[in-house]
């Protein structure tokens, strides 16, 4: 189910009567007259070869579509394909290259005799000059001509920026409503609406030096930038996707830091990030090429920030966020939670095996929600120093067995004296199955008992993450890819999120070395150690539980721990004898012996289906 989240719902509705589709609820001023814009939810995306779009001249092929998340860029690699037959998305686009007039989004010639239209061509004694005029409000406007899949789906709905509307609304409040963010672990600028306030239990930093500079005012007007005068990392505002939504709901804005890219070169996305407006800027003498206007974010994780206004060669592919008059309206949602089954299957006593969950369980105490991460590599992190019981954020760390309090944050092992399963409560994306938390018997023989268990375990790298992979019973290695159990370090195995998802496929499950957290202190992050409940109090000690640990030196064993820590948790559920039978094919002639997870089946003719044991299952 998808949740809209609706921060100061009342004042939203009353003035809402429908929902304008992509765009983000916050409201920014754009000039003196105190006219208003929202944004678009993400960057301009463009496929040439998927179906077709109205424009307002009619119809034409490809799809234009908005990101689905604010942080979303499209690789390198993806944008230097494009074409009128690559089938795929980019995100970067020469000026004004809507379809209009022959000037397509995927044209990456640097000829200016291929602009014309764009760019006029005047002879004068001295050679050729060339010229441009502004696209505001014109066809070759991306957002004027073409309607946008998940934007409306209608032409001349959506605009791109001018110029002076990013300097307007970059010097707001003194320039104090904005700033350098990384969310979901990517860098870029955030933009506050006028009417800001910040989410409960989450900040935004600013620290209020900016300045408005020129240099060689005397030749150009375009090299005016908005700065931070400290280099002050602790300026950064840090959110992973969950805290972010908050702050999308109340109206902020991410604009990611992007690639641009030219014949032969390209911007580092991690340094800042290249967009074109609206406006043109006309031609330049020293290098004899044509300008149009656009904006540069320019930031870095020591805290390092600006907005640069800048005119730049028309030919350059830079990146699109589109803005609308604002209305009013304006939705902000949550990714919908979708189950995902892993496939592998996992030995723990010698007769039962069980399935990992998709990721580690999280809570939300403001909304007493519950659910298991994204991906196997998710970890909250620091974000667990923000738990009490009217956090609006996600936590992933629990003192042992508090699955009626999840948020108890005491240091004391009297507080955590029985054991209550996490899986007792209703988890959103658990998708109808009955989970639970391993005994230490069972991760032991995982670990150490069933066949070839020293082969099917080892410290890892996945997506920059730290972690330990284990591999399921039966077992093929993806093509192409390598694994090793020794020796055990984390250099051994490192994989990229593409490669993971091959592995995972093949049913390998990951384990993240999220650290731990004693009372509202985190410890341990990044470190390369983790920690995982099981569900065992200690036999030795009456203040103690089990736990799976997971080091930094070459090694993974279940040992005692102190129940008030708090830890991760994986949960798993048992594999069904029976699963799998719906794979079954019936005999038309005679009976049939079917091997299904380890288990005989008899399939007769007559469709039915009987185990070893003559009990019929279908």
């Amino acid at each position: 189910m998808r949740k809209i989240f609706t921060l100061l719902a009342a004042a939203i509705v009353a003035a809402t009567m429908f929902a304008t589709e992509g765009a983000l609820p916050g409201a920014f001023t754009i000039n003196a007259n105190g006219d208003k814009i929202q944004f678009s939810k993400g960057n301009l995306q463009y496929n040439a070869t998927l179906g077709s779009h109205a424009t307002v001249n009619g119809t034409a092929q490809g799809t234009w579509r908005f990101a689905e998340n604010q942080w979303e860029t499209i690789s390198k690699e993806d944008n230097d394909q494009a074409s009128s037959s690559f089938d795929g998305w980019i995100d970067n686009f020469v000026w004004g290259t809507s379809g209009y007039n022959d000037k397509y989004p995927y044209m990456t010639s640097t000829d200016y005799e291929d602009y014309l239209g764009l760019v006029t061509k005047e002879e004068e004694t001295w050679g050729t000059k060339y010229d441009v005029t502004d696209i505001i409000g014109t066809n070759y406007d991306w957002g004027v001509y073409n309607a946008i899949s998940n934007g409306g789906n209608q032409a001349n709905v959506w605009r791109a920026l001018t110029q002076d509307e990013i300097k307007y609304l970059t010097a707001r409040n003194n320039g104090t409503l904005w700033g350098v963010g990384v969310v979901n672990g990517v860098i870029g600028i955030i933009f506050l609406p006028d009417d800001w306030s910040t989410p409960q239990g989450l900040t935004f930093k600013c620290d209020n030096s900016n300045e408005l500079s020129y240099i060689s005012p005397m030749l150009f007007d375009y090299q005016a930038y908005f700065y931070r005068t400290s280099d002050n990392a602790e300026n950064i505002n840090v959110y992973d996707d969950n805290d972010w939504r908050y702050m999308e709901v109340a109206g902020a804005v991410f604009m990611p830091s992007v690639y641009y890219t030219g014949k032969d070169y390209y911007h580092n996305p991690y340094e800042g990030g290249d967009y074109w407006t609206s406006q043109a800027w006309g031609f330049s003498y020293d290098d004899d090429v044509t300008l149009a206007k656009g904006f540069s974010l320019s930031c870095s994780a020591q805290g390092v920030s600006r907005v640069w206004f800048d005119n730049e060669k028309i030919f350059l592919r830079r990146a699109v966020r589109l803005v609308q008059t604002y209305d009013g309206t304006g939705t902000a949602q949550e990714p919908e939670l979708e189950p995902k089954a892993l496939t592998g299957r996992f030995s723990v006593s010698a007769d039962k095996q069980v399935i990992f969950a998709q990721g580690n369980l999280q809570y939300k105490a403001s909304s007493n929600e519950w659910k298991f991460a994204n991906s196997q590599y998710d970890m909250i992190g620091a974000g667990n120093a923000n738990v009490s019981a009217s956090y609006k954020g996600w936590i992933d760390l629990f003192g042992w067995g508090t699955a009626a309090n999840p948020t108890e944050t005491s240091k004391e092992s009297a507080s955590y004296t029985s054991f209550s399963d996490w899986t007792t409560n209703t988890i959103e994306n658990a998708d109808g199955k009955t989970w639970y938390t391993m005994p230490e018997d069972e991760w032991n023989y995982l670990l150490s008992t069933r066949a070839n268990a020293a082969d099917k375990k080892g410290q890892a790298v996945v997506n920059d993450v730290k972690g330990y992979i284990l591999l399921p019973d039966e077992w093929s290695l993806p093509a192409g890819l390598s694994f090793t159990s020794t020796p055990n370090n984390y250099t051994a195995n490192v994989y990229t999120a593409s490669q993971w998802e091959k592995l995972e496929a093949a049913g390998a499950v990951f384990l993240p070395a999220a650290g731990y957290r004693y009372g509202i202190d985190i410890n341990g992050l990044n470190a390369g150690n983790g920690y995982y409940w099981t569900s065992t109090p200690s036999s030795q000690y009456d203040d103690m539980a089990q736990a799976l640990m997971i080091f930094e030196s070459p090694k993974a064993q279940v040992n005692v721990a102190m129940p008030c820590n708090g830890y991760s948790v994986r949960p798993v559920r048992e594999l069904q004898a029976s699963e799998g039978i719906e794979q079954i094919q019936i005999p038309q002639d005679k009976a049939r012996k079917y091997m299904i997870n380890g288990q005989i089946y008899i399939a007769l003719p007559d469709g039915k289906i009987f185990d070893l044991r003559c009990l019929r299952v279908r």
